[in-house]
């Protein structure tokens, strides 16, 4: 039964991956479609401020409430999941709003200090209303994830994704006679949207569950709920720091890419252009495969944190080699196809089949990306969360530095995919020799 619910929960995700993914692609061609190449690396330039408010808002809290939650449901403690449910919904919020509130008072600043163009301030004070929903939403999919029950997730991710693309499809067009800062500030408004019809999703489903009898078995919880939060940020300031150091890596990127490549040689529009066919065109093909990775990671955490607290170290270890098996033959499989396929792929998609080669050289982080995901799902199911930290803030020092070596006038946009690849290489190594080391000694 333990692992026909993994199955299961990684065959919902998948088939709601597959549905999200479709229309994710959708969103995106549509989008390049409108804004083109310079709308879109103003785009990719908003979206990592939005990625990392939600980590400042959540603080890692959704990934410890779903471990808290598969540990305490091994242990049929009703009581104690009811408790980081409440705390972790009151954390996400409280964080939410003081990070909107940032975020009203320095869209100036984070437009033109950190990212250089005045243009996106616009889209960043319409952050707001997507970071509130995103927090409440993902803290709801931590806590049926640790249930290990995922349809709520996947229908809330395809409504949610739907509704993004309806509303895109209708507001950006007619926001683009007005100019490329107020389409790009439309489609963020669709996002925002999105977030707040899949939180109402999640909320049905949880207005749902109230009609259902819950076993409260031997549970004698009595913890109080201030040392509830303290327990939960424990285990979360370390996710919440390893998705800073992401998020942040990213927003480097924006801000480092695009300078870099004006050194080099570029124009402003064409070190924004490029930057927009790097990360709104190409990486969005090298993370398509992940349609069959993400879903696995969500139901792996839980199923991992379940058998290590019963101590069983048999399933475990099958669990992880079979996770990590299935993940590093995608990744190979995905090397082979976007190799061969890069610029048939990119004149479909886009129409500009100078993203063609974009795709070629990024195909091979596709093993190192993969195995990045599962493995760090893997190490923060077993608790292992301060670990994924120190791995990724070593990861992302090295990409970060390497954007200053490798982006010359002579490597140009090739040297910032090397120093993308080279960041992920590290992390997957590191990972995986750490889960390895971990499941050997069962401890």
């Amino acid at each position: 039964m333990v692992r026909s619910k993994v199955v299961q929960g990684t065959f919902v995700l998948v088939i709601a991956g597959l549905t999200v993914r479709l229309l994710g692609f959708v969103y995106r061609v549509a989008l390049t479609r409108v804004i083109g190449s310079e709308g879109m690396g103003l785009f990719q330039m908003v979206f990592p401020v939005f990625i990392l408010a939600i980590t400042a808002a959540t603080m890692g809290v959704p990934v410890a409430l779903s471990k808290e939650v598969a540990s305490s449901h091994a242990q049929n403690d009703w009581r104690a999941i009811d408790s980081a449910r409440k705390v972790s919904l009151l954390i996400a919020f409280g964080g939410a709003v003081a990070v909107s509130l940032l975020l009203l008072a320095g869209a100036d600043w984070i437009s033109t200090a950190v990212l250089s163009d005045a243009r996106i301030r616009l889209s960043i004070m319409l952050l707001p209303g997507a970071v509130i929903f995103s927090a409440l939403a993902s803290t709801f999919r931590g806590y049926f994830q640790g249930l290990q029950e995922m349809v709520p997730t996947g229908a809330s991710q395809v409504v949610e994704q739907v509704v993004r693309v309806t509303v895109m499809l209708v507001v950006v067009g007619k926001a683009m006679p007005y100019g490329l800062e107020w389409a790009v500030a439309a489609a963020i408004a669709a996002v925002g949207v999105g977030e707040l019809a899949g939180l109402l999703t999640l909320w049905a489903y949880r207005v749902g569950e109230r009609f259902v009898t819950r076993p409260w078995g031997r549970s004698q919880s009595t913890t109080a709920l201030p040392r509830v939060a303290m327990d939960l940020l424990g285990l979360s300031v370390p996710v919440a720091l390893t998705r800073f150091a992401g998020s942040f890596g990213h927003l480097l990127d924006a801000s480092l890419i695009p300078t870099r490549l004006q050194v080099a040689g570029s124009s402003v529009a064409e070190a924004t252009a490029l930057f927009g066919q790097l990360s709104g065109m190409a990486l969005p093909v090298l993370y398509l495969p992940t349609v069959l990775i993400f879903p696995l990671a969500t139901a792996i955490l839980p199923a991992v944190s379940e058998s290590y607290s019963r101590h069983n170290y048999e399933l475990l270890q099958t669990r992880v080699k079979q996770a990590l098996g299935f993940t590093l033959a995608v990744g190979i499989i995905t090397v082979i196809a976007l190799r061969a396929g890069a610029g048939l792929i990119a004149t479909l998609l886009y129409d500009l089949p100078e993203v063609g080669p974009l795709i070629e050289h990024v195909a091979y982080a596709a093993p190192f990306a993969y195995l990045f995901y599962i493995s760090a799902s893997i190490l923060n199911g077993l608790g292992r969360t301060s670990e994924v930290f120190y791995i990724s803030m070593a990861s992302t020092a090295l990409r970060i530095g390497l954007l200053f070596v490798l982006v010359t006038p002579g490597l140009g946009i090739t040297g910032a995919i090397l120093a993308y690849t080279s960041g992920l290489g590290l992390a997957a190594a590191l990972n995986l020799a750490r889960v390895f080391l971990h499941i050997r000694k069962g401890s």
